[in-house]
């Protein structure tokens, strides 16, 4: 074997490796596709189950979430109304006192008749208060600001006119409950009827079939 035939055999020999080289990378590659596919595929599923999962948890949670706002939404709707019907009938009331249907030029009549009006304001002051502590939950701290303000005010003016038909019980026309009538008219005016209606127009706010309550929940009782 001569040196010709030596190089021949060599360049066979590694012509024949480099080309099983060559097939041994495409089938390598080719390997690689297929697994890189899968294992994607896997990865996939398995995320597609996990976000399965998330969701089944997140949807259960805004159900529970909805359930329970529109469980709150239905008891504030019926706190502004238990509180809205006790300033409407502290309002019927003290109607009778600053608009009596009567056409007498003084409203000073009958004594006793102021008595049990000045009865039934601190009474339904009383109830009002009551209302607004059994539904404070339902109001954040603005709209409790509007209602104590509001509150305060009834409790003032019914306070004073209580204290002036007692007072004076025994005189036929006091000066005392003259002027106290005086004064609540102009309270009525002045005070009342402002704070009334902002109470009113974030009770109107609150329960907008359109924009819905926007107040917020606070857990702090105020007083009245």
């Amino acid at each position: 074997m001569n040196t010709t035939d030596i190089w021949s055999i060599a360049s066979a020999v590694l012509l024949s490796v480099g080309g099983a080289s060559a097939i041994l990378f495409g089938m390598a590659s080719w390997l690689a596709k297929v697994w890189a596919s899968r294992i994607l595929e896997n990865e996939k599923a398995a995320l597609q189950i996990q976000f399965a999962q998330e969701k089944s948890k997140i949807d259960r949670a805004l159900h529970v979430h909805n359930v329970a706002a529109s469980r709150i939404d239905t008891q504030r709707v019926e706190a502004v109304l238990a509180i809205n019907n006790a300033i409407a009938d502290w309002h019927e009331a003290v109607i009778a006192i600053v608009h009596p249907n009567d056409d007498e030029a003084t409203p000073i009549g009958e004594l006793e008749k102021y008595q049990k009006i000045a009865r039934a304001l601190r009474e339904k002051s009383t109830a009002l208060g009551q209302a607004s502590m059994r539904n404070c939950l339902y109001f954040s701290k603005e709209t409790y600001f509007l209602l104590a303000q509001c509150g305060e005010t009834i409790d003032e003016m019914s306070l004073d006119f209580y204290d002036a038909t007692r007072l004076f019980a025994s005189e036929r026309l006091p000066e005392r409950l003259r002027k106290a009538v005086e004064k609540i008219t102009a309270d009525y005016g002045e005070k009342y009827t402002p704070a009334r209606v902002a109470v009113l127009d974030k009770f109107r706010e609150l329960v907008d079939p359109i924009t819905g309550p926007t107040d917020l929940q606070s857990t702090t009782r105020a007083p009245m």
